[in-house]
């Protein structure tokens, strides 16, 4: 196997792992150490730094006034709401039932 391939298995595995301990930790903070809104703004702020960071050691893209409009809007409904009502649904339930939730998504959506 390549040294690229390699990388790229390496960077899948760290990935899995990171979505595989993300149900369990927010839950174990909800709702005693941070409140659901809390920890959805934390994430997002989180998120939006380490992009900014990222963003400084890239190239740039030129990116139109109203495509960035549209790209906004599509962030707000694919991440914000998507991970606000993520954060308040986990709070309701265990982390099982919302990565078996999860896990059948993409089934839902083919469907």
């Amino acid at each position: 196997m390549n040294s690229e391939k390699l990388k790229g298995h390496i960077l899948i595995l760290i990935t899995n792992i990171l979505f595989a301990i993300n149900m369990p930790i927010s839950k174990y903070l909800l709702p005693s150490h941070v409140q659901p809104e809390a920890l959805t703004i934390m994430r997002m702020g989180s998120a939006c730094l380490l992009f900014w960071l990222t963003s400084l050691f890239i190239k740039r893209e030129k990116v139109t006034i109203k495509d960035l409009g549209l790209l906004f809007i599509c962030a707000m409904c694919g991440v914000g709401i998507n991970q606000g009502l993520f954060i308040v649904g986990l709070n309701r339930t265990s982390p099982v039932d919302a990565s078996i939730i999860a896990t059948g998504v993409p089934i839902f959506v083919m469907l």
